[in-house]
């Protein structure tokens, strides 16, 4: 036909062998990157995971954990971990339809013997320890830290909820 022609794929092969290769350029536009985490088990990962996204792409990256800013008091003697008192309100605010409180016994009553197995997997500063809140030394049902059937929506919009930091503010002018 006139006007078109058709390689082989041995030509094409070769041709493109000819060609220099462009250094493939990043396919993010972003620069800025804020990440709001609603789990407490993540807050480690998130961490890595700033900090390989902040150098070798050039993002500047903040991670948020709410509820860690709310300053509400629980009664229980465990810290707020995973799926206590402070993390069920936080999702009951924001999605309720995801709580499943009737699949915890209504007995449920959160283990005090766990606070120092939870403080030395998870909390110790200066440590890591590969840890899951369904390992039975540090959680019951999954549950680490208060009685979740305690948990209220209006704990979490409450005027004393702490504002974010301020370097959340500094993401946007990076």
């Amino acid at each position: 036909m006139v006007g078109r022609h058709r390689l082989s794929e041995h030509r094409h092969a070769q041709q493109s062998a000819r060609r220099p290769r462009r250094p493939a350029r990043p396919c993010h536009p972003a620069r800025r990157l804020l990440i709001v985490n609603g789990h407490g088990g993540n807050r480690g990962i998130l961490e890595a995971l700033a900090y390989e996204l902040q150098q070798p792409h050039a993002i500047a990256v903040c991670v948020l954990h709410p509820s860690s800013l709310s300053a509400e008091i629980t009664d229980s003697e465990l810290p707020e971990i995973h799926a206590g008192t402070r993390e069920t309100s936080m999702m009951l605010a924001l999605a309720p339809d995801t709580v499943r409180l009737d699949w915890i016994p209504d007995d449920y009553i959160p283990n005090p013997r766990q606070h120092e197995e939870i403080d030395q997997l998870v909390l110790r500063r200066g440590t890591t320890w590969p840890w899951s809140s369904g390992a039975p030394a540090i959680s019951s049902l999954g549950i680490m830290g208060g009685d979740p059937h305690k948990a209220l929506i209006d704990r979490w919009f409450r005027e004393d909820v702490t504002p974010p930091p301020r370097s959340v503010n500094g993401v946007a002018s990076r």
